[in-house]
């Protein structure tokens, strides 16, 4: 049996399942390139994200450490004559002295004030520890926060000393530490219970100054904070509109796919119903 020859409604139906063939592999190709969109934006959402809940916990510790803080400078501040009064009066006043119990519960309260002293110090370098810990955090860096500097004002308690020598009677830094370390209540002066008085005062002050520096850097976290979930917002928006892109683009394949067969079918009944075939 002869076969016909293909005719015009024959080429016709080609070239439409051609043309719908390529429309769904242009439809495939945007799909993926589409999905690598998404992929990209949707790890850099989850960074974001990871970093967001970063500097929100850095934020907090922040604030829960300036609020220990305060309330040591509160209680420090309350104190901060009462050891000092109480052995001038030990010292000088007879009928003041009378209110301890012989020399023994006076140099209990001599030893209790030493102790307080050195336990005040290292409350402070505790604190300094935790602030350590968090200003390890990455944001920091982000916002330029010279931390170093910062701490510095805590952790070095010998540059508070040589920046206010005008206020000690001892000069150097070692005879301050010889102070703090000695045992020997006998051989304490006066003037060294003021000058140990003097150097926390000094040190209080420092921390002041330290926590209100420190409310405005967790203000400037808080701040970048929202304009991280903005960005958020933004990178949400952005998945949003690339998946109904992407879904799309696959009911175009889809559908160019469908149509591709069908068009290839009527193309096989064509055939068949003209003998071509």
């Amino acid at each position: 049996m002869r076969r016909g020859k293909l005719n015009k409604s024959a080429y016709i139906f080609i070239i439409i399942s051609a043309i719908f063939t390529i429309i769904a592999y242009v439809a495939d190709q945007l799909v993926i390139n589409f999905e690598n969109k998404n992929r990209i934006i949707l790890m850099n959402y989850n960074n974001l994200n990871s970093d967001l809940k970063s500097y929100e916990a850095t934020s907090l510790k922040l604030d829960s450490l300036g609020f220990q803080l305060e309330n040591l400078l509160t209680s420090q501040l309350k104190l901060r004559n009462f050891y000092i009064k109480n052995i001038l009066y030990v010292e000088y006043d007879e009928k003041f002295k009378k209110n301890f119990s012989g020399e023994f519960a006076i140099s209990n309260f001599k030893l209790m004030t030493l102790q307080n002293n050195r336990s005040f110090y290292l409350e402070i370098f505790k604190f300094v520890d935790d602030y350590n810990r968090i200003f390890s955090n990455k944001i920091f860096k982000k916002l330029d926060i010279k931390t170093d500097v910062l701490i510095e004002v805590l952790e070095s308690p010998e540059t508070i000393f040589n920046n206010n020598l005008d206020k000690f009677y001892v000069k150097k830094y070692d005879d301050i530490q010889s102070i703090l370390v000695n045992n020997n209540l006998d051989e304490f002066t006066l003037k060294n219970w003021q000058d140990l008085r003097n150097f926390r005062l000094l040190y209080l002050e420092n921390i002041f100054n330290f926590n209100n520096k420190l409310e405005k850097i967790i203000e400037e976290i808080d701040d970048y904070v929202e304009e991280i979930e903005l960005d958020l917002g933004i990178l949400f928006k952005e998945r949003k509109k690339i998946s109904s892109t992407i879904n799309y683009f696959i009911l175009t394949g889809i559908i160019s796919q469908i149509m591709t067969l069908f068009f290839l079918l009527v193309l096989f009944r064509h055939l068949i119903l003209n003998k071509i075939i």
